[in-house]
Formats: C-alpha cells, sequence, structure tokens
C-alpha cells in the first residue's frame, strides 16, 4: 500500500461499528480507529517500509491480517 489500504469488512455486521488497529512488529499500536463497516473500507496512513498486523474487531468477531509494506 502507498498512503492507504483497503481492507475488505465483509464478514463484520453491516451499519455497525468495527475497531480497527495496526500494529508494528514490536507490537506497539501505531494506527486504531472506529468506523462503520463498508465492503471495502479505505484506511489513510503512511507507514515506514515493514511488516504489520491488521486487528479488526467488532463484538465477538476478531480478525487479523498481515501487511507488508
Amino acid at each position: 500500500f502507498e498512503d492507504h489500504l483497503i481492507v475488505n469488512l465483509s464478514q463484520f455486521d453491516s451499519g455497525k461499528e468495527v475497531a480497527l488497529s495496526i500494529y508494528n512488529q514490536l507490537g506497539q499500536q501505531v494506527y486504531f480507529k472506529k468506523a462503520k463497516v463498508e465492503p471495502d473500507y479505505r484506511i489513510e496512513i503512511d507507514l515506514p517500509r515493514a511488516i504489520y498486523t491488521l486487528k479488526a474487531k467488532q463484538s465477538n468477531k476478531e480478525y487479523y491480517w498481515k501487511i507488508v509494506r
């Protein structure tokens, strides 16, 4: 990704809120936002080249993605 990231949130309940967090390799949170679920949600962020983990959580649903920048 360049200065943004598109996340498919279709596995979550539409119209409800989801918490999005991005963590660096040290486990430090570098991004957090609560947002309404959209099928393809755009995160505006510009991070240094590294490997990150994206966590999306809504109630009892929690998903993780590995991001390579």
